[in-house]
């Protein structure tokens, strides 16, 4: 069928109802962890990206041990359940794609405490690397080192991995000071800083020797590791990352001045203020933080502890076209002279990009004697509506546990673009407790965002005489049920020759009826190196149209590609010549067509249709039945109830010339509305 442009219908019917509600409830998200198969799932890190190019995104898990820690693939698979409610469940294929494999053949599995995914051999795949993190040097030493690196996995597009022998990044060699490879990696970042085409990577590092921590000569450079374009790398040391020396916790790329070159922006340890590395386009980086404002430690936290910074997630939240920040920090209090986890706001061309802390953008429910531990945090549109929303994990903390506050929080952006707790609304206040990790995932593809967060659980049990507590890790799926109540659509990219296939650093800019969205296709997010899906989810809200979409391109011209008025409700990829390939529509409307006919005069219609023609109380027995309003590609877009009498009149002025479906009960009609 062919897929043409959708608009929202608004018709009356005496009733008319909104397309969602305004008040969260309940029912906008549900825990559906067991039924897509992730009731065992106990695991701390979270990744998606899809591994076998049937779109759909698959899941990395990582214990979270550390010195002992594995991690799992679970493909995303079809529910051989058909009358399931959830249509995708996921399966652990871990054995079979051999992602734990030691390049030491009399060993069974490697330790992998940190891993993403990018293609690093340009072939169409996800390719793997994993490295370690030792925390303290002496758990490494002599029999203690279990001999594991960081490693590169090839893809060959089904999901099965191949460790490659000569990536270069085995034996890193820092510096003179610590063991050769022994690097402490707490965060892996891809882009292509020299835009050659190529996926480079930015490791940021920890401590040498945590055991002298006050001494910051103790601290490790940072790796960067440049890309061959096989699944090799080469270790670059004059790029002037390695001048600046500090503990971090995680790394962030994203290209914070919009020159199209992506920068770096460190998280630091509590020892320092982080850093913005600006790309300068020449194959160099400078230290950019003090020109651009940037800092985790503007503030002291509580009772004046010092700020620590997991991850500081880019994301441009208030649509004024430059990348803000949200930066989530350890250590934080509620008090008015207290930092704390929050939103900083890139000031635009016109403030020379420099940083703001907003510290009251946040609202969360909670009380101010609370000692913050958050772990994570993410950006992505809750309900749809274009904005982008905030999603915080916190944990770790017994002052804050006390307190019952120790969950996860979800902040709903306000038209004043500041952000409301509304977790309790959500019915998850009490649910989602010590969260640690979260990443919005589409993994069913209907257009909206699932969260999929990480937790800790507390079940007691009596053993005897005696309570035993037994204390784990268990990921749960929170799956969107409001999302794309609202109109929507999600882009996968497909570059032109001389792009990194990943997309990686490329820019998509959304123009929908005065309103511009920006979202940037990134991998190794922040703290131990989240990652989300490669297909953006954009958020709609009530605009019923896209006026065009710009892809900028990771190229070393700066390529850029232009689709004017492309379909909405559904999910499709563009090239570099930006032609249009639909991946999948929000229903199959052929399902629609299948339907007994509902009698609608006139047909084709200009202004309005009437339902009449038979017996519409003894066919309902007597019963309210809905009346569903689908647009050409299956989009359903008003519901509302019928009343006990005919003809309804259903008024057509305000909708552009298409196909439109009606469906009352069990029957459908197709009508064609003319100018």
């Amino acid at each position: 069928m062919k897929y043409l442009n959708s608009f929202v219908l608004f018709f009356v019917v005496f009733i008319t109802l909104p397309l969602i509600s305004e008040e969260p409830n309940p029912g906008w998200l549900k825990i559906v962890t067991k039924d897509v198969g992730l009731d065992s799932a106990r695991y701390t890190r979270i990744m998606a990206v899809d591994v076998n190019n049937d779109n759909y995104p698959d899941l990395i898990l990582g214990e979270g041990k550390i010195n002992k820690n594995r991690i799992k693939l679970y493909l995303n698979v079809e529910n051989p359940d058909p009358n399931a409610e959830n249509r995708r469940i996921f399966v652990d294929v871990t054995e079979s794609s051999g992602i734990n494999v030691n390049r030491n053949p009399e060993k069974e599995g490697r330790i992998a405490d940190i891993s993403s995914m990018a293609d690093f051999d340009n072939d169409g795949d996800m390719d793997l690397i994993t490295s370690i993190y030792y925390h303290r040097l002496q758990m490494y030493l002599g029999e203690l080192d279990p001999g594991d690196r960081t490693e590169v996995l090839l893809n060959d597009g089904t999901g099965k991995f191949t460790l490659k022998e000569d990536a270069g990044v085995h034996d890193i060699v820092v510096d003179d000071t610590i063991a050769v490879g022994l690097v402490n990696v707490t965060g892996i970042g891809f882009l292509d800083y020299d835009l050659d085409g190529n996926i480079d990577i930015f490791m940021s590092t920890w401590f040498t020797d945590y055991a002298a921590f006050n001494n910051l000569g103790t601290a490790m450079p940072s790796i960067l590791l440049k890309g061959n374009g096989d699944g090799s790398f080469t270790h670059i040391k004059t790029s002037g990352i390695q001048k600046t020396v500090e503990p971090d916790y995680g790394v962030n790329i994203t290209d914070w001045n919009n020159d199209g070159w992506q920068d770096i922006i460190t998280s630091p340890y509590c020892r320092t203020g982080g850093v913005l590395f600006r790309n300068r386009g020449d194959g160099t980086f400078s230290n950019y933080s003090g020109v651009a404002d940037y800092s985790a430690q503007k503030m002291k936290g509580d009772n004046g502890q010092n700020l620590c910074q997991w991850e500081a997630q880019p994301a441009d939240f208030d649509n004024d076209g430059d990348m803000d920040l949200l930066q989530v920090n350890v250590h934080g209090g509620y008090d008015a002279n207290e930092g704390r986890t929050h939103i900083t706001i890139n000031q635009g061309p016109s403030g020379n990009y420099k940083f703001a802390w907003a510290i009251d953008r946040i609202n969360r429910d909670a009380p101010t004697i609370s000692h913050l531990g958050d772990q994570g945090g993410c950006w992505f549109d809750l309900d749809g509506d274009g904005w982008q929303d905030v999603a915080i994990c916190q944990m770790g903390y017994p002052q804050a546990n006390l307190a019952g506050q120790e969950r996860l929080y979800i902040c709903l952006q306000n038209d004043n673009h500041y952000f409301d707790d509304i977790s309790r609304k959500l019915g998850i206040f009490n649910v989602i407790k010590e969260a640690h990790s979260i990443e919005p995932i589409d993994f069913d593809l209907d257009g909206d965002q699932d969260l999929f967060v990480s937790h800790q659980i507390r079940d007691t049990q009596i053993v005897g005489t005696e309570k035993v507590i037994n204390v784990y890790m268990q990921v749960q799926v929170l799956r969107n049920d409001i999302g794309n109540k609202n109109n929507w659509v999600s882009v996968k990219l497909n570059p032109p020759d001389g792009c990194n296939k990943s997309a990686i650093g490329a820019r998509i800019y959304l123009y929908s009826e005065g309103i511009t969205q920006i979202q940037e296709i990134q991998a190794g997010l922040g703290h131990f190196a989240g990652q989300q899906p490669f297909i953006r989810n954009f958020g709609l809200g009530k605009r019923n149209r896209i006026d065009s979409i710009v892809v900028r391109w990771s190229h070393k011209d700066l390529l850029t590609t232009k689709v004017l008025n492309p379909p909405i409700n559904s999910i499709f990829e563009i090239d570099g010549a930006g032609n249009i390939k639909i991946i999948k529509s929000y229903l199959d409307v052929s399902e629609l067509e299948n339907l007994p006919q509902l009698s609608v005069i006139p047909n084709p219609a200009k202004n309005y249709v009437e339902i009449y023609g038979y017996n519409i109380f003894e066919t309902f027995n007597g019963e309210q039945a809905l009346i569903n309003l689908y647009n050409n590609i299956g989009r359903k877009v008003k519901m509302m109830e019928r009343h006990n009498y005919l003809p309804i009149q259903i008024d057509l002025s305000d909708l552009p010339a298409g196909i439109y479906y009606i469906q009352l009960g069990s029957r459908l009609a197709k009508i064609l509305k003319i100018d």
